[in-house]
């Protein structure tokens, strides 16, 4: 959903106006090594949600833009999304290869 913001708003408005209709959701992913040697992500919290890559960091990117084309068409059909919006703190697993 893109709101377009007519030029003669506050600056500070507007920004707040795009802050609410672009806000960041989390969900959690699970992500399986397949046989083959593919990444496979699915989520619980977003059904439907189903990502395959050759690495971890392909997998996550193609899983986030199935994700957001899953909330954009959820938002259309039923209005805004149930996932709980990111807070200003939350813990991050960071895979470091090595």
């Amino acid at each position: 959903m893109t709101t377009y913001i007519p030029a003669e708003f506050d600056c500070s408005l507007a920004l707040q106006v795009r802050t609410i209709c672009r806000m960041e959701r989390m969900i959690n992913l699970h992500i399986e090594k397949l046989p083959e040697g593919f990444y496979l992500a699915t989520s619980d919290d977003l059904p439907g949600l189903v990502a395959q890559g050759r690495t971890i960091q392909e997998t996550l990117e193609i899983a986030r833009d199935v994700g957001k084309k899953l909330l954009e068409a959820r938002e259309e059909r039923a209005g805004a999304p149930i996932l709980p919006v990111i807070a200003d703190k939350f813990d991050y697993p960071l895979v470091i290869s090595g």
